[in-house]
């Protein structure tokens, strides 16, 4: 039997002194101390914490003191579009002003500030820079300055996205030489590389790098992260103007996503990593001209996502020899992802023999973007993933080909393998097809896969409407019947269309 709780509230007591009834009121709330009360404010939202302040003198007081500031304007739309502003909260910008002024304490661990990072979440698909907040940079940088004049600051989020960032204003130096900071993210607009001081941040553990462009030739990135000697997790995410380098050296990294998004769509000239702890690496770019990648041992999860090949008068071959040596740094993992145009050079006789062995590899994603034929590809990484137990198709799974190619592929399925792969003989327990539709190209790829893989548990299938309009959509249930009725080396199979 549950027991009912006191409300939270106040409380009368009764006292019949001198034949006198006195009521006396107590706030219970009031009476926490305020150390207690400061550590339970501190994990507020700011404006939660005021809201609740207002109630007391010595609420009010506990303001002044909270070792967390988490201040955002998300509660009010900015866009005119979508109208849905809390009439009844505050002007944004006096009430930071007022938090700022009235915060008295000397220590502050953790500073959160958003300006505009709700309507960059929920409407950046359909609004324009008009949508964003009219604060001028300025005033920006003068509210981030303040919380970095107090002692024990740790963690620095900033998600500030402004109408007009571009003026003249940088963030605050401070910043990148905050000698007791261990947590910086920046997801802005504002401009980063135009900071002038040397980069110093000797306990940073966690950098997250969100903005919307830095211009140069990359080296503000490679001095940001070699001044950060305990640095964990690194991610970047950036437009660059054409990059002559990007060279990311630390020994105690061991997360680390990198998109680079270059104008006209360019290439690096120069990728370095230098990471020889890395346990986890996600690249998202275009392929970079030359390349040098350590031997990354400990690593665990990759995820390779070549956006675009060279654009030049490199060949195939070239790009293919690129994507090999990143591949050969990758042999240790038991999470492999492969996607956009990382497959497309890779149609080649002899395939297996030039892809590393992957022994540790039980997690596979293969994607098609821009790659016609499984003929080759399919083969060589059956055979170079020895225990591969999980193997997923996140794309479109047949593409238009030449009516040669298809004939190679199709003559594939039908003939098989002459040796089954040992993946295929102990351990692949389950395949993923994404965007299927269902055309007698796909329907030959899986007989070939349920052909030999002799341990499959589970082959799941879902289907993408619309995506490309020359591939018509088939029946649901009657892909179904048709799959059940394919015939299968494992008698233990299932087969699910979602």
């Amino acid at each position: 039997m549950d027991m009912p709780l006191n409300p939270c509230t106040t409380s009368i007591l009764h006292d019949n002194t001198d034949s006198k009834r006195l009521l006396r009121v107590v706030d219970r709330l009031s009476n926490i101390p305020d150390e207690v009360l400061i550590r339970i404010m501190s994990l507020l939202p700011t404006k939660d914490v005021a809201a609740t302040c207002v109630l007391s003198k010595k609420l009010m007081r506990v303001l002044c003191l909270i070792t967390t500031l988490d201040i955002d304007d998300s509660p009010i739309s900015h866009c005119v579009h979508f109208p849905n502003k809390i009439h009844k909260f505050p002007s944004f910008v006096t009430f930071v002003n007022n938090v700022l002024q009235a915060h008295r304490s000397q220590y502050l661990t953790r500073f959160s500030l958003g300006v505009g990072s709700d309507m960059l979440r929920r409407y950046i698909y359909r609004c324009t820079k008009h949508c964003l907040p009219d604060v001028k940079p300025v005033l920006i940088c003068s509210w981030i300055s303040l919380p970095l004049t107090c002692c024990g600051l740790k963690e620095l989020d900033l998600c500030i996205h402004v109408r007009e960032p571009d003026d003249g204003h940088p963030l605050p130096p401070e910043i990148f030489t905050c000698q007791t900071l261990e947590v910086l993210k920046l997801d802005v607009n504002l401009p980063v590389d135009r900071v002038s001081t040397t980069f110093h941040l000797p306990l940073l553990k966690l950098l997250h790098l969100r903005v919307s462009h830095i211009y140069g030739d990359g080296s503000f990135v490679s001095s940001l992260v070699s001044s950060c000697p305990l640095l964990e997790d690194l991610m970047v995410e950036a437009l660059l103007d054409h990059v002559q380098s990007i060279i990311i050296s630390s020994p105690s990294l061991r997360i680390f996503l990198l998109k680079i998004y270059t104008v006209e769509c360019d290439n690096t000239d120069f990728l370095c990593l230098d990471t020889p702890n890395l346990e986890y690496l996600h690249y998202n770019s275009n392929l970079a001209v030359q390349q040098s990648i350590t031997n990354m041992d400990r690593l665990i999860q990759a995820s390779i996502n070549i956006c675009d090949l060279i654009r030049s008068a490199h060949s195939y071959q070239d790009c293919r020899q690129q994507i090999l040596g990143i591949m050969r740094c990758l042999t240790n993992v038991d999470n492999l992802k492969l996607l956009g145009s990382c497959l497309k050079p890779f149609n080649v006789d002899g395939l297996k023999d030039q892809l590393p062995m992957f022994r540790n590899l039980k997690y596979l994603e293969l994607g098609n973007r821009g790659y016609n034929c499984w003929e080759r590809v399919l083969e060589a990484f059956l055979i170079c993933s020895p225990v591969l137990e999980t193997l997923v198709f996140p794309e479109l799974l047949i593409e238009r080909a030449a009516e040669q190619r298809v004939h190679l592929e199709q003559q594939f399925c039908k003939r098989g393998l002459a040796i089954v792969p040992p993946c295929c003989k102990f351990h692949l327990r389950r395949i993923v097809i994404k965007n299927f539709y269902g055309n007698e190209r796909e329907i030959g790829l899986i007989q070939f896969l349920l052909k030999h893989a002799l341990v499959l548990e589970e082959l799941l299938i879902s289907q993408f409407e619309g995506l490309y309009p020359h591939f018509p959509i088939v029946d649901k249930v009657e892909l179904q019947r048709t799959l059940q009725n394919l015939p299968r080396a494992s008698l233990t199979c299932s087969i699910q269309v979602l």
